[in-house]
């Protein structure tokens, strides 16, 4: 399980694991909707929840398993990290995003999860 504190550490991971994650994000998503800068991100790999001892994780609402140490965070999965890279692969963003680029991500983000589309930033190519 890997942990992100902070937007720009959620995006610097994506762009530097790419697609060699393939697992989910979770998020709390109450709070990803109200303050998405005040939002912890977990990459959660399904082989190493696994793993665990059943005395170690726990069922969540929407069906899935996460470590029992995660329980009182209330996330719920937000992207694939796949997924995650195509949004920022799209939004044009780059390691070490300034405020402009972080706005940005926040809302093609928002925009795949409303549309199940990639929101293409104008005048680039991914």
């Amino acid at each position: 399980m890997i942990q992100c504190n902070s937007l720009t550490d959620l995006i610097n991971l994506s762009i530097d694991k790419g697609d060699d994650l393939n697992c989910w994000i979770y998020t709390n998503i109450s709070t990803w909707n109200n303050s998405p800068s005040s939002a912890k991100f977990f990459f959660i790999d399904e082989d190493e929840v696994y793993d665990m001892a059943d005395d170690e994780v726990y069922e969540t609402e929407n069906g899935g398993y996460l470590p029992l140490t995660l329980r009182e965070l209330d996330l719920y999965p937000w992207f694939e990290s796949g997924t995650l890279v195509g949004v920022i692969e799209n939004a044009s963003i780059t390691q070490a995003p300034g405020q402009n680029e972080v706005d940005r991500f926040i809302f093609a983000a928002n925009y795949y999860r409303e549309y199940d589309d990639f929101y293409d930033y104008p005048d680039t190519s991914a």
